[in-house]
């Protein structure tokens, strides 16, 4: 499935460059879990080193759109 990136996600990708584009596809295409959340948004999570990396989406039009993707906090 085709993914794309919303302009917020764009602007975050920006201001957390810890994070890159491939992290956030790679955590897309291969999660350690995939979590249901509010207004039809699912989170993607994959453990990268001793951090974790949530990517939130939506399915629209045949597409994931990733919202925005930042580190959890412990």
């Amino acid at each position: 499935m085709k993914i794309e990136f919303s302009g917020h996600a764009i602007d975050q990708l920006r201001e957390r460059p810890r994070i890159g584009r491939s992290m956030v596809v790679g955590t897309i295409e291969d999660p350690q879990e995939v979590l249901p959340s509010f207004r039809g948004r699912r989170l993607y999570r994959k453990q990268l080193g001793e951090d974790i990396l949530e990517v939130v989406t939506i399915k629209e039009h045949g597409k994931i759109i990733v919202i925005t993707q930042y580190f959890l906090e412990e």
